[in-house]
């Protein structure tokens, strides 16, 4: 088995469900909220864990209950926390998440701890790039932070899996990419790194080659409710979505690339790996949350057909509770 790092932000989630998104300026009434754990990188870190891989995660949390319960729920997934950093007078990072009932998000953010990191945190753990097989990287945290992980991962022969989102910083995403061996986007990513409106397969096809022409090796491109395209130097293709109900996309695509990391971990091929990842999303947006619906990989192969792209369990249960 491959260990996994994942650098990253950890974000206290704070949801509201309404029955449709405000216009500018126009209060709406919600149904419900919500108090969970999110943060990109945490939600891949978890998906990683739940979905069979071995993960350590460098991280920052403030010194405030949000922090503290952070760390505690990672470590319940079996995440190695050891340089997971509490930060004395900051506040952790903190989502604002705003659910329709058609399963569509809202999102704000205020970086807090996330935005706190520097590069010595990175450098003090470099003993785990040393038996390390993949490293997972997004965008919210300071880039200096995630390049210098990128960096160290280079230098130690560990494949750089790089997120660009939110993909808010052009150069510094370029930046980052110059040492990336898989870059995982969506459609919107994926056109403003290539100038390339996706629409189509075809459409898929060529900004993936554009990406391998920027020297990224494999490339995969989530088109939510259509599938996930992916290339890589012997094979590409489109894997079509599982059909579900979707209640609350959040974490989706994190919970993708988390889970389908952690079947490369454990030596799955490329198509496979996938497949397997495509199902946990499927999985994550039948039910509300951040990683509170990410599922464990019994549950994904007890409710799915992942390999044949069929959805089996008429309901999923949560794998984690909210806050």
């Amino acid at each position: 088995m491959g260990k996994i790092i994942v650098v990253g932000s950890s974000n206290v989630d704070l949801t509201m469900y309404v029955d449709r998104m405000p216009q500018p300026g126009e209060t709406v009434h919600g149904n419900r909220m919500t108090t969970g754990i999110g943060g990109k990188g945490a939600n891949q870190a978890v998906a990683a864990a739940r979905g069979g891989g071995k993960v350590a995660m460098i991280t920052a949390v403030g010194d405030d209950p949000f922090g503290r319960d952070i760390l505690k729920a990672l470590r319940h997934d079996k995440i190695n926390c050891r340089y997971a950093a509490r930060m004395d007078g900051v506040a952790t990072g903190t989502a604002m998440i705003t659910v329709a009932a058609s399963g569509q998000n809202m999102i704000a953010v205020a970086a807090g701890a996330n935005g706190q990191l520097k590069p010595e945190q990175v450098q003090v753990a470099e003993a785990l790039f040393k038996t390390a097989s993949y490293l997972l990287l997004q965008m919210e945290i300071p880039v200096a932070v995630s390049l210098a992980a990128a960096k160290l991962a280079h230098r130690h022969g560990v494949k750089v899996v790089f997120n660009p989102a939110p993909a808010l910083d052009l150069v510094g995403i370029r930046k980052i990419m110059e040492f990336s061996d898989l870059v995982i986007v969506n459609e919107v990513e994926a056109e403003l790194l290539t100038g390339i409106h996706i629409e189509d397969e075809i459409a898929a096809l060529k900004s993936a080659q554009k990406l391998h022409q920027q020297g990224i090796s494999e490339v995969v491109i989530t088109l939510g409710s259509h599938g996930v395209y992916y290339s890589e130097r012997q094979e590409s293709a489109m894997v079509p979505a599982l059909k579900v109900k979707a209640v609350d996309t959040v974490a989706a695509g994190d919970t993708f690339l988390g889970a389908m990391i952690a079947a490369l971990s454990n030596d799955s091929t490329f198509k496979d790996a996938v497949k397997f990842g495509n199902a946990a999303a499927a999985i994550c947006v039948t039910r509300p949350g951040a990683q509170a619906s990410i599922p464990s990989k019994k549950e994904i192969e007890e409710s799915t057909n992942w390999r044949h792209g069929r959805y089996l369990a008429r309901t999923a249960r949560p794998t984690a509770k909210v806050l």
